[in-house]
C-alpha cells in the first residue's frame, strides 16, 4: 500500500495553493479542523485504498457507460443504482439525484449518509454480474468504499481501516496466515473489498483446500461484525454453484443471507 503520510502531504500542498501563496497549510487558523487538511486526508485514503481512476468517481458518475459504450441498459443501471443509494444514504431516490444533477451540493448527500450504520451492523454487500461482462463491478464497490472512507471526518471513525484485495491474492496470503502480518490487517479491517472472485477453482481437492483456509478468515470477520464487499465475476444465481465446496461455509452463508445487500449488474 502507498505510504499514506506521503499522500496526505502531497494532497495538502495541492489544496493549500488556493489559500496560501507559499502552500503552507500549517498557517490555517482552523488548525486540525482545516478544511484542506481534512479533504487531503480523505483523498489520500481514497487514492491509496481504491486507486485510480475509481477513487474520484461519485454516485452521479454511475451511468453504466465506459467511454462511448453503454455497458448496462439504463433500466439495469437504475436498479443497481437504487441499491447503492439504499445502502449508503437514507431517503435518497433516483429522482433526487436526477433533479440535483447540476447542483449537487443542494442535495447534501453527506448529511443523509447511513454508511456508518451499515458498518456498525456489519452489513455485507455482494456485487455480481454475468461471467465475462464488463459492467462496473469494481466501480460499484468503489462507490461504497468511498463513502465509508468519508466517515473519517467524524471522530469516532478517524482510526478506521480499509483494505482492498483480489480474491486470488487473499488466498495466497492466507496460506501463510501465521507468517503474514498483512493477513491480520485484512481480517481486522473495518471495511474490506474482496475483488475478482471467480467461479472456477481448479480441481476439487484444490477447491476444498482453498475453502478450508478462507473459511476461518470470514468467520472471524463475521464474529467481529466487520462488513465485507464481495465482487463476484459471475452471476450468483447460476445453477450448480457448489458454494460450500468452492468458497466455504462463511461466504456461502453470507451470499444466501437475506440481510446481505445484493447488487446485480447487467441483470433484470
Amino acid at each position: 500500500m502507498i505510504n499514506i503520510a506521503t499522500l496526505i502531504d502531497r494532497f495538502e500542498k495541492k489544496l493549500a495553493k488556493k489559500c496560501f501563496d507559499d502552500h503552507d497549510i500549517g498557517k490555517c487558523p482552523q488548525g486540525k479542523r482545516c478544511t484542506c487538511k481534512i479533504a487531503a486526508e480523505l483523498k489520500a485514503y481514497m487514492y491509496s485504498v481504491i486507486g485510480s481512476p475509481y477513487y474520484q468517481y461519485t454516485i452521479w458518475d454511475f451511468d453504466g457507460r465506459y467511454g462511448d459504450k453503454q455497458l448496462i441498459k439504463p433500466e439495469h443501471v437504475a436498479s443497481a443504482k437504487k441499491k447503492v443509494l439504499e445502502y449508503c444514504w437514507d431517503g435518497v431516490s433516483l429522482d433526487d439525484l436526477a433533479s440535483h444533477q447540476h447542483k449537487k451540493s443542494e442535495l447534501q448527500l453527506d448529511s443523509k449518509s447511513i454508511i456508518h450504520k451499515r458498518g456498525n451492523s456489519g452489513t455485507n454487500v455482494v456485487i455480481y454480474a454475468p461471467h465475462g461482462t464488463q459492467v462496473g463491478r469494481t466501480f460499484t464497490a468503489a462507490l461504497i468504499m468511498r463513502e465509508a472512507i468519508k466517515q473519517r471526518i467524524h471522530l469516532e471513525h478517524e482510526t478506521d481501516t480499509y483494505r482492498w484485495v483480489d480474491y486470488s491474492q487473499l488466498c495466497y496470503i492466507l496460506k501463510n496466515w501465521d507468517k503474514e502480518a498483512e493477513a491480520n490487517d485484512l481480517v481486522t479491517a473495518n471495511w474490506l473489498v474482496v475483488d475478482n472472485i471467480k467461479r472456477d477453482g481448479g480441481s476439487k481437492n484444490a477447491e476444498v483446500y482453498v475453502s478450508s483456509i478462507i473459511d476461518p478468515f470470514f468467520i472471524e470477520r463475521a464474529k467481529d461484525g466487520l462488513p465485507t464487499i464481495f465482487v463476484f465475476k459471475f452471476d450468483i444465481n447460476e445453477e450448480n454453484i457448489r458454494w460450500e465446496d468452492r468458497f466455504g461455509n462463511a461466504i456461502s452463508n453470507i451470499v444466501q443471507r437475506d440481510k446481505t445487500f445484493k447488487i446485480g449488474l447487467g441483470l433484470q
